[in-house]
């Protein structure tokens, strides 16, 4: 058989192993893993020797185009084209969309499904379920292709009156936990008792909002995070289903569902890379005039302490913490700070490049991880959670999603080397140590030489089958 690409020399890393092979593909499936040495025949070849091919990475947790919620957010046509050449220029070759809009589905499948045919790698998408109306759509929204929805259970109340939210209750997690456990899909949640946050926030309003990172954690503390956490837990055990907790930010995590695991529950922790590598203090966060600006990591829910990160790698060294995900949003310098309180900082930031980076930086290259630990935290985990089924492994018959990276490759953070378009980065003057230097999604380079070398658009829309 004549191969349309081959990579050969390189050292391919599953979730479980490291070895010498050719990959061969055909068609955008692998379709051959070859010894080493073996005569290929191939319209292509690259030459691999001295790196690592890993699956292409999959980030479950991704908020395009915000800009239909506030105008301090880019636009869905800006952020599209623009996040996700940032993502093959990161070895992501297939995100999770969250459409977060409380108009029902039928209003917004055509603009939301529309958009992201910008894109340069595949998408898949969520829907967050916020009413009534979303709960009688999501047989609807299974039949676009969607298994997993979220409930934003951080935003009941006045916490997402500014963004045009309806955060979930405890009924409408019942409800629809109940409905998608039919199917065998997946509910995802924000967990944060907000009812507890509120008084917090009128008793501190006067108190350090305007300079201080300590405000963050007043008002929203550890304990909001751990009732949500067991509350979802417990309805997903009452009713039957999987539930998996976005960005995991608190030590406490994994023992609160530990005994709901030990019952035969299946539960997902996912945390992110700013909750390992950076702390409550904002300690190393610059702006892009390189001079400390702490407040440029407000995020919802907050960074904590010292004391967390150390538990949160543990439970990502341990497999505790099974997924990865960037919880990536884009706005520019200026509309980022606002007025330059704490409490005026918009919610999140675009580093969705360097979420890779940072896991071979921080996690591999200090002794932290493995290349297959981390190849199951960013990819072969999140294809299994989320029926991803052709995605995540280097495996005959899967698609040709690889990316070929060097652990040594070192770059020095700052906008003009990224490739999301934006005035600022939240890694400003890090230096970052391990990247991909070629991106393959469906057998295509898409990535390589530090250029993305596909046309807007080259990403598919990736549907998903239910369960049952």
């Amino acid at each position: 058989m004549k191969f349309d690409l081959a990579v050969k020399n390189g050292k391919y890393v599953t979730n479980v192993s490291e070895a010498e092979g050719t990959i061969c593909i055909k068609d955008d499936k692998i379709v051959a893993i070859m010894a080493p040495g073996a005569e290929i025949d191939a319209v292509k070849v690259i030459d691999a020797k001295g790196l690592h091919v890993m699956p292409g990475c999959i980030d479950p947790h991704v908020h395009l185009g915000l800009g239909t919620i506030s105008p301090r957010y880019r636009s869905m046509a800006e952020d599209v084209p623009a996040t996700t050449r940032a993502c093959a220029a990161g070895g992501i070759t297939t995100i999770i969309n969250f459409i977060l809009d409380q108009r029902p589905l039928s209003e917004m499948w055509d603009f939301q499904r529309g958009a992201i045919d910008a894109s340069f790698i595949d998408v898949a998408l969520h829907l967050a379920i916020m009413t009534d109306t979303h709960l009688s759509e999501i047989d609807d929204a299974v039949g676009h292709g969607i298994t997993s929805f979220k409930f934003l259970m951080g935003y009941v109340g006045r916490a997402g009156e500014p963004l045009g939210l309806l955060g979930a209750d405890s009924r409408i997690c019942f409800l629809g936990f109940e409905k998608i456990a039919k199917f065998g899909g997946l509910p995802m949640c924000h967990a944060e008792h907000v009812e507890l946050c509120y008084p917090l926030e009128d008793r501190y309003e006067k108190d350090a909002k305007g300079v201080s990172m300590k405000y963050l954690q007043d008002v929203r503390p550890k304990a909001a995070e751990a009732i949500d956490i067991f509350q979802a837990a417990a309805i997903a055990e009452l009713v039957g289903s999987r539930v998996y907790f976005v960005h995991q930010c608190i030590g406490e995590s994994m023992d609160i569902v530990a005994p709901f695991r030990a019952r035969g529950n299946t539960i997902y922790l996912e945390t992110c890379p700013h909750y390992l590598v950076t702390d409550d203090l904002g300690t190393g966060i610059l702006g892009p005039t390189g001079k400390p600006e702490p407040m440029l990591s407000r995020i919802s829910p907050p960074i904590r302490s010292k004391e967390d990160q150390v538990k949160l790698w543990e439970g990502v060294m341990k497999g505790t913490i099974q997924h990865i995900g960037s919880d990536t949003t884009s706005c520019n310098y200026k509309n980022k700070v606002g007025d330059g309180t704490v409490g005026g900082m918009v919610l999140d930031w675009n580093a969705i490049e360097e979420v890779l980076p940072l896991m071979l930086s921080e996690g591999y290259n200090k002794g932290k991880l493995t290349l297959p630990q981390i190849v199951a935290l960013t990819s072969y985990n999140t294809a299994q959670a989320f029926d991803l089924t052709q995605k995540g492994a280097i495996e005959v018959g899967k698609d040709a999603d690889l990316i070929i990276v060097d652990v040594n490759k070192k770059k020095h953070i700052a906008p003009a080397v990224l490739h999301d378009d934006l005035d600022w980065n939240l890694y400003e003057g890090w230096d970052i140590t391990g990247w991909p230097v070629t991106t393959i999604l469906r057998g295509e380079v898409i990535f390589d030489d530090d250029k993305v070398v596909v046309k807007s658009g080259y990403g598919k829309y990736i549907p998903r089958k239910p369960r049952k």
